[in-house]
C-alpha cells in the first residue's frame, strides 16, 4: 500500500457495486412493466442478480480478477447451495441447475439478448416473484449501505495482498 501503487476495487467490481446499491432500479423496472416492456424489464432483474453473483465470487477471490463470465453457477459454491436449499423452486427458475436452459431466467436473458425473445406478462411475473427473492437472499451477504460495501470489500483485499506479500517475502528480507 504504498503511494506509487494504491489498492483498489477493479473498475469492474466498483461499477457492480453501484448497480446493486443503484435506488432508481425500481422506478426503472417499473416504468418498463407500465409500458409492458417485460424483456428489457425482466433483464434489469437479471442484471442485478448478475452484478451480486459476481461481486460475492469476487470477495471470495479478491486477490484474483473480476470474474466476467457466470461459469462458477452451481450448487457446490456454499452461497448458491444456501440458496438452493432454501427455495429450490426459486433457485432453479432463476439459475436452472446452473445450466442455461431456456426456461431459466439465465437463458431467458440470452434468448432476449440473442434472439429478440418477448416475454410475456406470464414469464415475466413468474421471474420477477423467483429474482426478486433470489437477490434479497443473495444480498443478505452485503454491507448496508453502498459505502460500507466498497469500505469491506477494500478492507478486504488490502488484507489479502499483505498477507501474500508476508507469504512471498524472501527470507532473511526485512
Amino acid at each position: 500500500m504504498n503511494k506509487k501503487n494504491p489498492i483498489r476495487l477493479s473498475t469492474k467490481a466498483m461499477t457492480a457495486l453501484r448497480n446493486v446499491y443503484d435506488p432508481s432500479f425500481k422506478i426503472r423496472t417499473k416504468k418498463l412493466e407500465d409500458i409492458q416492456e417485460y424483456s428489457f424489464s425482466i433483464l434489469l432483474y437479471w442484471n442485478q442478480i448478475e452484478s451480486l453473483i459476481k461481486l460475492l465470487k469476487y470477495y471470495k477471490k479478491i486477490d484474483e480478477e473480476y470474474p466476467d463470465k457466470l461459469n462458477f453457477i452451481n450448487r457446490s459454491w456454499g452461497i448458491l447451495k444456501n440458496l438452493h436449499q432454501a427455495n429450490s423452486n426459486n433457485y432453479i427458475i432463476i439459475f436452472a441447475d446452473g445450466k442455461k436452459t431456456s426456461e431459466s431466467l439465465w437463458g431467458t436473458r440470452d434468448r432476449i439478448a440473442h434472439a429478440s425473445h418477448i416475454v410475456t406478462k406470464e414469464e415475466y411475473n413468474q421471474f420477477k416473484e423467483s429474482a426478486i427473492w433470489v437477490f434479497s437472499q443473495l444480498f443478505t451477504n452485503m454491507a448496508e449501505t453502498f459505502d460500507l460495501a466498497h469500505n469491506q470489500y477494500l478492507t478486504h483485499k488490502k488484507s489479502k495482498v499483505l498477507a501474500s506479500k508476508k507469504i512471498n517475502k524472501p527470507m532473511g528480507s526485512v
